[in-house]
């Protein structure tokens, strides 16, 4: 009895050289999956992970395993969850179609939530992995993070939506301060020509003059409105502070527009002054021609939509150190959805009452500029038929 050892010698060097290459790839991926900020992934074909990279901790806050965990309702809102599905749901059905690329990916934009409860923009780009026999088994994909570029794009769009409706509402503008300007235009023109008329009488006359004067003023409002908006715009109104008492100035403004309201009107709206008292009747420094500018404003706005009732207007104090003006009235009232472009330049509460009432929707704007231009706050209370309460609110300054 010999002992024989038999020996079976294979030759491994190749496969040593490529299992060799195999880690070395695999580590090369694993260290780009490490330090890019893009998250790749892997889910099967009930889209459970099985496998996610390292980074998605630094775009999302979430470890590995946390993530891995997660359902997918729980990493995008119920709408963007909605758009994935679809997507896939859509390859899926088009897989077997002739001559569609294997290897095809698709890319498609949503948002993602983050750890801290924050939401952010996500391009997906995503392929099928698949079998040996090419069935879809699963989904490999890359996460990019741009919410930077998403805030600029939105910013840009709503730069370019601002600055259309910009240049329509300067087009509008345009349009109707042409239809403006040649109202008072026509007035004083054919007027003229009619007082120059022999045989007019003294009577109609008077009445004539009475209409060429209130459209000559009707005429100087509106270019001192486009002058006063233009100056506001470029910074160059300058204020004028000097001691007044606001009761003067609070009477001056009655006494004009007391003066200004046709009977017919003041038969209907019982027009009055809230009385002033305490602190307020001191004296204070303010630009007098610019607070009668804002009352009167408000005030021709409350007569203009206003039929019957009550407009009043006054002074109260506030925190012992600012004056709230109000202007209230019993008028149409504003919707809400309209208050907040009711101060915009060219703007008004409803585009219907431009054609009802005119104006050039200039007003509020300047009121606005004059207020912030005197460090104060104005804003408005209002409800559709159930009038509107204008007010503005002013630092009181004592002379030195």
């Amino acid at each position: 009895g010999k002992q024989l050892i038999y020996a079976v010698i294979r030759d491994i060097s190749n496969w040593q050289v490529s299992q060799q290459a195999l880690n070395d790839a695999e580590d090369k991926l694993r260290m780009i999956a490490s330090i890019t900020d893009d998250i790749i992934w892997m889910r099967d074909l009930r889209l459970r992970y099985t496998y996610l990279s390292p980074s998605v901790e630094r775009v999302k806050g979430w470890t590995v395993d946390e993530a891995m965990a997660m359902k997918p309702t729980e990493v995008a809102p119920p709408k963007s969850i909605k758009k994935a599905l679809s997507m896939l749901q859509q390859e899926l059905k088009r897989d077997n179609e002739p001559g569609l690329d294997p290897n095809r990916s698709r890319r498609f934009q949503m948002q993602e939530y983050c750890k801290d409860g924050s939401l952010i923009w996500t391009e997906q780009s995503m392929s099928f992995i698949r079998d040996s026999n090419k069935k879809p088994i699963g989904f490999l994909g890359i996460t990019r993070n741009i919410t930077d570029q998403q805030n600029v794009l939105n910013e840009l769009e709503a730069a370019k939506k601002r600055a259309e409706e910009s240049d329509n509402l300067k087009s509008s503008f345009l349009a109707n301060m042409s239809h403006e300007i040649r109202t008072p235009l026509n007035a004083i023109l054919g007027f003229s020509e009619l007082m120059a008329d022999e045989q007019s009488d003294l009577e109609e006359r008077k009445q004539f003059s009475g209409i060429i004067k209130t459209s000559t003023n009707s005429l100087l409002s509106m270019i001192t409105d486009i002058f006063d908006i233009s100056k506001l715009r470029s910074n160059q109104l300058n204020l004028k502070p000097h001691p007044v008492i606001l009761q003067k100035i609070l009477d001056k403004v009655f006494n004009d527009f007391i003066y200004h309201v046709p009977d017919e009107t003041s038969a209907q709206i019982k027009f009055f002054i809230k009385p002033i008292s305490g602190k307020l009747n001191q004296v204070y420094l303010f630009d007098e021609e610019r607070l009668v500018q804002i009352l009167k404003k408000m005030l021709e706005n409350a007569f203009k939509y206003t039929k019957e009732g009550s407009i009043s207007f006054g002074v109260s104090l506030i925190k012992e150190s600012k004056a709230r003006f109000f202007v209230k009235d019993t008028g149409t009232g504003i919707p809400p959805e309209k208050q907040g472009i009711i101060f915009k330049q060219f703007r008004q509460g409803e585009e219907s009452l431009k054609r009802q009432f005119g104006g050039t929707g200039l007003g509020l704007a300047i009121c606005k500029e004059l207020v912030e231009l005197m460090d104060g706050d104005i804003g408005v209370h209002s409800s559709p038929g159930s009038g509107s309460e204008f007010w503005f609110t002013l630092p009181l300054v004592s002379p030195e």
